[in-house]
């Protein structure tokens, strides 16, 4: 009997951005994204991550502005090359459905 396969992650479309010290500083910006408590009962949505890599070491190549575009735009994408992002995205819902069901 064959074991079902381990679901695949997508990769990240910037590899660049695994480096460690881009990691560490992402993961301190995606921390601190919050419940638009304003927005509670209504919908879910969070606040703003804006993260810039610009004083960062990473080496710009070509195609890489289309790429980071995708990035922007891309939840998905962002998960893909920001592990941690899916984990603060999971405790962000948790939190607004326990908000919400209070309401």
């Amino acid at each position: 009997m064959r074991e079902a396969a381990a679901p695949q992650t997508k990769p990240c479309i910037l590899p660049a951005l695994q480096a460690a010290p881009i990691q560490r500083e992402a993961n301190r910006l995606i921390d601190q994204m919050r419940l638009r408590r304003d927005l509670i009962g209504k919908k879910f949505a969070v606040t703003d991550l804006d993260i810039d890599l610009s004083g960062s070491a990473m080496k710009v190549k070509p195609g890489d502005h289309e790429k980071a575009r995708r990035l922007s735009e891309s939840n998905e994408e962002v998960g893909a090359c920001f592990p941690y992002f899916r984990t603060r995205m999971e405790q962000l819902r948790a939190e607004y459905d326990r908000l919400a069901a209070r309401r």
